[in-house]
């Protein structure tokens, strides 16, 4: 049996970034939320890892296309024992786009197994969100920003020419 535990991370950062973000800014566009299901003991033991459901909600006016999410997982003193970075980009697929109000699930992402089997807890940043009029908001600490627009034009650039 899985013991499911919702956790539920509002996150409030402020506008650092570079490039085309839109420095007005200083809540984040988007909520991201984590279902962790946690192995039962046996399974945990055998160096089963917790498995997190990632789902983001978009909390703008504007539609987004892309996105930078860091997972970090601390253990009880607070320092990192390993993370994830979860890069997306949406397209014209209307199953799939990412509009005001709605909520898409994103991949699934796993806890770094440790020696002892020590708890984590997940820290979620936001460090990048790409708009659809491909301006930006957030620090790009990773410096991803040029790497997803680069990702959308190219993307938009071949679908146009299949089109012809």
């Amino acid at each position: 049996m899985f013991l499911i535990q919702i956790l539920s991370l509002l996150l409030a950062m402020q506008v650092g970034g570079t490039g085309a973000s839109d420095e007005s800014r200083t809540k984040t566009p988007v909520e991201v939320s984590l279902m962790s299901i946690e192995p039962h003991a046996i399974a945990r033991a055998a160096g089963v890892p917790v498995a997190y459901d990632l789902k983001a909600k978009n909390l703008d006016a504007k539609e987004i296309i892309g996105q930078v999410i860091v997972i970090s997982f601390l253990n009880s003193e607070g320092k990192s024992r390993g993370s994830v970075t979860v890069k997306t980009a949406q397209f014209d697929d209307q199953a799939r786009r990412f509009l005001p109000g709605t909520t898409l699930p994103m991949r699934p992402v796993h806890a770094p197994i440790t020696k002892d089997n020590e708890s984590l807890t997940p820290k979620v940043e936001v460090d990048y969100i790409l708009f659809a009029d491909m301006t930006g908001w957030g620090p790009d600490t990773l410096k991803m920003s040029k790497e997803l627009i680069s990702f959308v034009n190219g993307a938009r650039a071949a679908r146009g020419a299949g089109r012809r």
